[in-house]
């Protein structure tokens, strides 16, 4: 049967298309967490550093905003990086076998292929069957 065994690569496409892009997400998650711990102590102690030696050469309120400027710089580069997204080029053939797959199960041919061992002797049972593909393919332009 012809239907069952593309619904079978369809259901493997997309298993394989949502492991990697679980993966993908969660070594994204660790790499962002990770990059936080050292952006944190590295912030930190350059903070106190900054803040020590801007006080020399100024007074306490323009230190403290200089290193309010250099933290909103800091955010927006770690944010810049830490949703930029590459797109898996595995996962997106997944994706396409996937819909092939669908695609192809709801072709009439196919849906006859895999009606091919039921008693189709009698006209009531052939034309349900024209129906039954009419409305697949009626399904399948939408």
């Amino acid at each position: 049967m012809r239907a069952l065994g593309l619904l079978g690569v369809a259901a493997r496409a997309e298993g394989i298309r949502l492991k990697r892009e679980a993966g993908g997400r969660v070594r994204q998650a660790t790499l962002l967490a990770v990059a936080a711990l050292f952006a944190f102590a590295a912030v930190t102690f350059g903070h106190i550093a900054a803040w020590i030696w801007l006080e020399r050469h100024t007074d306490a309120v323009q230190a403290t905003l200089l290193l309010a400027v250099a933290d909103l710089v800091l955010m927006a580069v770690l944010l810049a990086v830490a949703l930029r997204s590459k797109a898996d080029p595995l996962a997106e053939q997944a994706r396409a076998l996937r819909q092939q797959s669908l695609a192809a199960i709801t072709e009439p041919a196919t849906l006859m292929d895999g009606l091919k061992g039921l008693p189709w002797q009698k006209p009531a049972m052939r034309f349900g069957g024209l129906i039954l593909a009419r409305m697949m393919r009626s399904r399948a332009n939408r």
